[in-house]
């Protein structure tokens, strides 16, 4: 079996989420499976702090403590990714070089003008930007532009998904996102692909509502001629009223529960029989079973329920 490397890239912009460690739980125990057939498999931490304005350093002790409190512990030095921004702006170079990248000057303002006029037309809004590819002179601006990715007009892109299995989309339907912003700042569809090849990532287990961007990231891969990872999009937990788990419905904060007496198996206990059984006569299991029995590939496609109800039957046996 070759080696497996995952990765939880949570973003500091508020406290570990509930449905996020269990994004985590769920990338740590694949790996810890792994291991035991391939010694170098790896759980990598990185904290996706490119957001200036919302990341808070508090925010980053919360996720260490919180993982820590849950003992999912990761492999090597925390990737930190605001320090490989030169890289992504190199990269952000490169695929202009291949030509699967150009130079964009739109304006914000233009931009909406025309997402409006498309919409009014009833016409697709997934490429706004309508000349700035062609033309040469704005190619060969040194300055004052945004990197936009290339898409192709026509085809599709197939990925099979452990969980969501065969997904195929149209080109057509993909936009041409930006790479660089005009201040030189990298988006989060660049920085996660650069940092996860950098960090050798082949299995991307993560939330179902970045499945779309599976399918939008998918070029910049084939541009570099970089290998494309195996892919797993979780489902979202909800609340019991079916919406997104939120904090109407209790505290979604994980360190909360440490400080309202919660123990760090019974959170775990409930988390991972979220959309997936052991096929048990009990409910209760212990992380040495999980390890032993979880299959990925068998996680439902639907979204699941958090009950606090549970978590205190889970919490009080």
């Amino acid at each position: 079996m070759n080696k497996i490397i995952t990765r939880f890239a949570p973003s500091p912009t508020g406290p570990l989420h509930l449905g996020s460690v269990r994004t985590a739980l769920i990338n740590y125990i694949v790996t810890i499976q792994a291991k035991k057939v391939n010694e170098e498999s790896k759980f990598i931490l990185r904290i996706e702090d490119t957001d200036k304005e919302r990341s808070k350093d508090e925010y980053i002790t919360n996720i260490i403590n919180s993982l820590k409190w849950l003992n999912i512990d990761w492999d090597n030095e925390i990737v930190i990714q605001s320090k490989n921004v030169l890289r992504h702006i190199e990269i952000a170079n490169e695929l202009i070089n291949k030509k699967g990248a150009y130079k964009c000057i739109c304006s914000s303002e233009k931009i909406e003008e025309i997402r409006k006029k498309r919409l009014k037309e009833k016409m697709s809004i997934k490429r706004l930007c309508e000349t700035c590819q062609n033309d040469s002179s704005i190619q060969n601006l040194k300055e004052n532009y945004c990197v936009r990715i290339k898409i192709p007009n026509d085809g599709s892109i197939k990925i099979n998904d452990l969980i969501q299995g065969e997904v195929s989309i149209q080109n057509k339907e993909i936009d041409n996102f930006i790479l660089l912003k005009k201040d030189n700042s990298p988006t989060y569809m660049l920085s996660s692909v650069v940092d996860d090849y950098d960090s050798k990532i082949n299995t991307v287990i993560r939330g179902n509502d970045h499945f779309n961007n599976a399918f939008r990231q998918y070029y910049i891969y084939k541009y570099l001629n970089w290998k494309f990872p195996f892919y797993a999009h979780l489902p979202l937990v909800h609340g019991l009223d079916g919406s997104k788990l939120s904090k109407r419905h209790g505290s979604v904060n994980v360190y909360d529960f440490k400080d309202n007496g919660y123990l760090p198996k019974a959170l775990i206990n409930n988390l991972i029989l979220l959309g997936w059984s052991p096929n048990n006569n009990s409910e209760i299991i212990e992380m040495d079973e999980i390890i032993k029995k979880f299959d990925i590939k068998k996680i439902s496609k639907s979204s699941s329920i958090f009950n606090y109800k549970k978590l205190d039957f889970f919490n009080n046996y």
